[in-house]
């Protein structure tokens, strides 16, 4: 696991967040007063359409946008979620770090889309971004797995129509 904080972490098979302490995330995320923490706090307890609510009830941002490109992404929308990160980077044109987190966003919704070139070439990009500009050794952790786990699976990629293509 590697520790994110919060009461979460990142499950090193799966890359996906975790709850490792309840009581922690029950304190902090899930009760503060910031929308986009609770959506955080729900989507990772399972609870998209809460997730969903508490984000669509807010102001667009660039973090209410990506966490909502996230909660359809869980909701197995991959291709929703590509078209709400490229809104984002497209809209908010983000620099540095959060550049960063967007693109590795992304690439987490094109990889579940089949789209592995794609997300292979947005998680170096990430990576490099977070390695020069310092970014903290849990991001940059994140980032490595999921760009290891991108490049050891090899899943059938899908063409707009939906026939499968490649070589599986």
């Amino acid at each position: 696991m590697i520790d994110i904080g919060n009461g979460l972490a990142i499950d090193r098979e799966t890359a996906e967040m975790v709850v490792v302490d309840r009581a922690r995330l029950e304190s902090g995320l899930a009760r503060s007063s910031d929308p986009c923490d609770r959506a955080v706090a729900a989507m990772v307890t399972g609870c998209t359409g809460a997730a969903r609510k508490e984000l669509e009830g807010t102001a667009p941002s660039l973090r209410r946008n990506a966490l909502l490109a996230e909660v359809s992404r869980l909701e197995g929308d991959p291709d929703g979620a590509v078209n709400l990160l490229e809104q984002v980077l497209d809209s908010y044109e983000p620099q540095g770090l959060r550049l960063a987190v967007v693109l590795q966003h992304l690439a987490k919704a094109e990889y579940a889309s089949g789209r592995h070139a794609d997300a292979v070439a947005h998680l170096n990009e990430a990576l490099a971004l977070r390695r020069e500009l310092g970014a903290p050794p849990d991001q940059v952790a994140s980032t490595e797995l999921m760009l290891d786990i991108a490049l050891a699976t090899r899943r059938p990629h899908s063409d707009r129509e939906g026939k499968a293509t490649g070589d599986g």
